[in-house]
């Protein structure tokens, strides 16, 4: 087995030295689809992150016209039973509602010793921004709230969960694609090598070696080109993000924040290392086999 190992590797050593210009090609090549497949991926995961915070802010907005804090209460209890709402209903009552409002703005709505024309509000979360709508007609069907007395962003919800939904297909298509074209790339590159040695694998068949003493060399290098590739592309890619992340945090920390730099990078090399080798590992296999076969 040991003997085994040393020839598969010896003759690894000896098809990337013996074409340094045609494998230095081939990890450039994977380099670069690998770059475009790891940004891709970083873009899908960071509109994944922050359609999330967008949607955890999302909120229903219910007034009620009554001064007992007993019935507000009762009904905030209610509405929490709901399985669709998250968390606890948060009661905002009308005074509570006027210094806000007064702070909000930097003056003095109302006098005092006037009655607070403000009514009291429960403010409802949802786990899923697609059951608004459900919450909605619950409060309105079972609940008898009217559609006047809730507020919630109905439009705004519906167009960025459409522009989301259509960046995030956008980018798993091209994800897809990159992957394709990658494994496209390793398939032809290690059948340039096989048919170079083509001579020697057609002695090798005479001798009685057999299809996976033949592959495995070959397999080697395939996943070889396809970790060099993709772990370049991360570290370029890691790096970017650490210089991007931070001057995206200095100069737009008023926005939802992007997922942190460590998180982020563990995700790229995670994937370059299960993407290098699993596309390395099918691209020498399909090239190889497919020569075996012909050859037959």
């Amino acid at each position: 087995m040991f003997r085994h190992l040393a020839y598969y590797f010896k003759q690894l050593w000896f098809n990337i030295t013996r074409n340094l210009l045609m494998s230095f090609a081939a990890v450039s090549t994977s380099f670069f689809s690998q770059l475009i497949l790891g940004s891709l991926i970083m873009v899908v995961f960071n509109i994944n992150h922050i359609s999330t915070q967008i949607w955890s802010q999302v909120e229903v907005w219910a007034f009620m016209e009554t001064s007992n804090r007993e019935e507000v209460s009762a009904r905030a209890d209610q509405i929490q039973e709901n399985r669709m709402v998250r968390g606890t209903v948060e009661i905002k009552s009308p005074k509570k509602a006027l210094d806000e409002l007064e702070k909000d703005l930097e003056i003095g709505l109302w006098d005092r010793d006037e009655e607070n024309p403000l009514p009291w509000t429960l403010i409802i979360r949802v786990h899923d921004p697609d059951q608004i709508q459900h919450v909605v007609d619950y409060l309105i069907n079972d609940l008898g709230f009217k559609k006047e007395d809730l507020r919630y962003p109905e439009d705004v919800v519906r167009k960025i969960n459409t522009a989301s939904m259509v960046i995030k297909v956008g980018g798993y298509l091209l994800t897809v694609l990159m992957a394709g074209l990658t494994l496209f790339i390793i398939i032809n590159t290690i059948r340039l090598t096989v048919i170079a040695r083509r001579a020697e694998i057609r002695t090798m068949q005479l001798v009685g070696a057999t299809s996976w003493f033949i592959r495995w060399p070959f397999l080697l290098e395939g996943i070889i080109i396809g970790l060099a590739g993709s772990f370049v592309s991360a570290i370029i890619l890691g790096i970017l993000y650490y210089f991007g992340h931070d001057m995206y945090m200095r100069i737009l920390f008023f926005l939802p924040h992007p997922i942190g730099t460590l998180h982020m990078i563990k995700v790229l090399f995670v994937v370059a290392a299960i993407s290098g080798f699993s596309m390395g590992l099918a691209g020498s296999y399909i090239s190889v086999t497919k020569f075996l076969d012909e050859e037959v």
